[in-house]
């Protein structure tokens, strides 16, 4: 299991990749959440227009370090895709640990 300290900026950390044709290796970004600081509530009225938690989704919102504030409908922002059918959507952003995002 990982851990990281700070926010990802969103949608994951850029990750070293061996670049396919040489000896060096790429940032890659958008490999998926790589912390839980975007933890969101969804109201149950849209939770069901959202696809299933991937198993990296999980694994950072089991990280999450209040429990407390975790609901079955608990989700990271950063993998949240908007649709037209969220609208007048309002989600619940609980207190969370400090970070460096501006």
């Amino acid at each position: 299991m990982y851990y990281f300290i700070g926010a990802c900026g969103g949608g994951g950390s850029p990750t070293a990749i061996l670049h396919e044709k040489g000896n060096w290796y790429e940032p890659k970004y958008g490999e998926g959440p790589q912390c839980h600081y975007c933890h969101v509530i969804i109201p149950r009225s849209h939770y069901n227009k959202l696809p299933p938690k991937q198993t990296n989704e999980l694994e950072r919102l089991q990280d999450y370090p209040f429990p407390e504030d975790m609901t079955e409908t608990s989700r990271l922002a950063c993998q949240v895709k908007i649709t037209k059918d969220m609208d007048g959507m309002l989600v619940y952003i609980p207190d969370g640990p400090p970070s460096d995002i501006p």
